[in-house]
């Protein structure tokens, strides 16, 4: 484990025992290898301890926060970490060696990628995956420090995520004016 991995790690643990989070039952290291048989594939160290050290889910981003150990993949083989609604997924590509988290959007199609996109953000394998989907965070480590230093994970997915920020200003500035 990485020195960053470790401060992660004790800064997710406080957080979530800040919050008194549902989801605190943690995974046995049975249950994780249980859940690596089915899958067919490894699921990166980071994840096992979250897992195994943090809470079995529903903490974290997304509507319900870290979804339980998944039984299933994604197409792709994309493992699920969380819902956002709408079935707007963020997924875990456990192929690649930083393990990168893909947004995968039924509701934007396909095409609209490279526009809405920038290509830096490309999912390589993206025609594996049937709906819409680009990398939204290059690791699992940087996507829950994000989310711990209070970044709108959902937003920042998204080209015009500084459309919010925005938004906020200007709220900001009617409020000042009311004064």
């Amino acid at each position: 484990m990485t020195f960053a991995e470790t401060i992660l790690m004790e800064r997710l643990r406080e957080r979530v025992l800040a919050e008194k989070a549902p989801g605190r039952q943690t995974a046995t290291p049975a249950q994780i290898d249980a859940a690596e048989a089915r899958l067919k594939m490894k699921l990166p160290e980071l994840l096992k301890q979250v897992y195994s050290e943090v809470g079995g889910g529903g903490f974290g981003p997304g509507d319900a926060g870290l979804l339980p150990l998944a039984s299933t993949l994604l197409p792709g083989r994309l493992y699920p970490l969380c819902g956002w609604g709408s079935g707007i997924v963020s997924a875990l590509d456990c192929t690649a060696p930083n393990a990168p988290v893909i947004r995968i959007d039924p509701n934007m199609p396909k095409a609209d990628v490279p526009e809405r996109v920038p290509e830096a953000l490309h999912f390589d394998r993206a025609a594996e995956v049937k709906q819409a989907c680009w990398v939204e965070s290059p690791s699992l480590t940087q996507w829950l420090t994000d989310w711990l230093d209070g970044q709108s994970l959902f937003y920042a997915a998204y080209r015009g995520a500084d459309d919010e920020d925005d938004m906020d200003e200007e709220e900001d500035e009617e409020e000042d004016g009311e004064d």
